[in-house]
């Protein structure tokens, strides 16, 4: 008995050995797909020769490793492959003898975030006596000009976010284009050109506390869309951060060209309705016995900021009245009248001695009245301004 399952036993390891040695080179390579995308590491390791080996080419990335050799080194790979949920999809092109050639597609997490998934190579296994003695993995043009534009455009999170301006300069082009719709702050510009341009702008970026979060959401060769998410004071002052837009990047060799930013409907909404609740600023300039007004003549009723800038020798104190006229007198009355009491034909609305202060307008015309406090003084008239519902 014993004798004749030694007997089975060797037959059996024959004729598996005769199916290894005649098994179909297509086949085997093929055979990779289920254990692979399946996470069974053991079987995929199976189909390999003890002292196989494989070859990346490019590198996907700085220091990142372009062979592996030997089954444990094989197993390493696959095992890291596996926990960023690795799927492989062959068709194969070409059999010569027991060469394959196969066209690849490969997914994984950190490709499916860049947007670049699947990639695309061309593979050439070699196997032997049923199993793969090696293979090469050359990335496709079109997937290698794809990868390297949402890398670049996902590299500048972290100095963004760090602070790190010199860091994120090196990723832009010299002649670097960035345009925005719509201008969010008026008087400012709609792009910045050039490294110059650029740079004080993120610096000023900077000084406001800048945040940056970053989706990929379409990548067709160096063009990469992202969903953007940013933050700065002013916005999460406003209780309007973060401002969501689209934002398209222009990519060519690993520099960023340029990108145009375009704030969603929905935050422009937001920011509208947040900038309408705002008290309008009325900012007045003194200057020796004078003073002047250089804003809108038309705002519109409700909450108002009163605030004044000095030039020249500062005095003591100073103040201004928000007032009203009565009907058929006008600014050459009011410009002419010396006293620091109010006269009897105008409405006192308020008064304000400290800057900056909130108070409120009606609808009507107003006029601002300036003193000073060392010495007393009336020294100026601005206005009228006309205030509307």
């Amino acid at each position: 008995m014993r004798k004749s399952m030694i007997f089975l036993v060797g037959m059996l390891i024959v004729l598996m050995t005769a199916c290894q040695s005649g098994a179909n080179p297509e086949e085997v390579v093929l055979s990779q797909m289920d254990p692979i995308n399946s996470g069974d590491i053991d079987t995929a390791i199976a189909l390999y020769a003890p002292d196989a080996f494989v070859t990346i080419q490019p590198a996907l990335g700085p220091g990142a490793q372009t062979e592996y050799r030997g089954q444990a080194d094989l197993r390493a790979w696959l095992e890291g492959l596996n926990e960023t949920h690795f799927e492989i999809d062959l068709e194969v092109i070409e059999v010569d003898g027991n060469t394959v050639t196969t066209k690849t597609e490969t997914w994984n997490d950190p490709t499916r975030a860049l947007g670049v998934a699947p990639l695309v190579a061309t593979e050439v296994y070699h196997v032997e006596d049923g199993v793969i003695q090696d293979w090469s993995w050359t990335l496709s043009d079109e997937s290698l000009v794809e990868l390297q534009a949402a890398s670049t455009v996902m590299a500048q999170i972290e100095p963004w976010n760090a602070g790190d301006i010199a860091k994120a300069m090196e990723l832009y082009a010299e002649d670097a284009v960035v345009k925005f719709s719509p201008v969010l702050t008026p008087g400012s510009p709609d792009q910045y050109s050039g490294t110059d341009e650029l740079q004080a702008w993120f610096e000023e970026l900077k000084t406001m506390n800048f945040e940056l979060k970053l989706e990929i959401i379409n990548v067709d060769g160096n063009v990469v869309t992202t969903r953007t998410e940013t933050w700065v004071d002013p916005t999460r002052q406003l209780g309007i951060a973060p401002l969501v837009a689209t934002e398209v990047y222009t990519v060519e060799n690993g520099q960023i060209q340029g990108w145009t930013w375009t704030l969603s409907d929905e935050s422009l909404a937001e920011f509208e309705a947040a900038i309408a609740a705002l008290p309008t600023p009325i900012n007045l300039t003194f200057e020796g016995d004078s003073c002047s007004y250089a804003g809108p003549m038309e705002i519109s009723a409700g909450r108002v900021t009163l605030s004044w800038d000095i030039q020249g020798i500062a005095r003591d104190g100073y103040g201004v009245a928000l007032v009203s006229l009565d009907e058929g007198k006008t600014f050459e009355d009011l410009d002419a009248w010396a006293s620091t009491a109010s006269p009897p034909w105008s409405s006192v609305h308020t008064f304000r001695d400290r800057s900056p202060s909130d108070t409120s307008v009606r609808e009507g015309e107003i006029y601002g009245v300036c003193f000073t406090a060392s010495p007393q003084a009336k020294v100026g008239v601005v206005g009228p301004i006309v205030v509307t519902k």
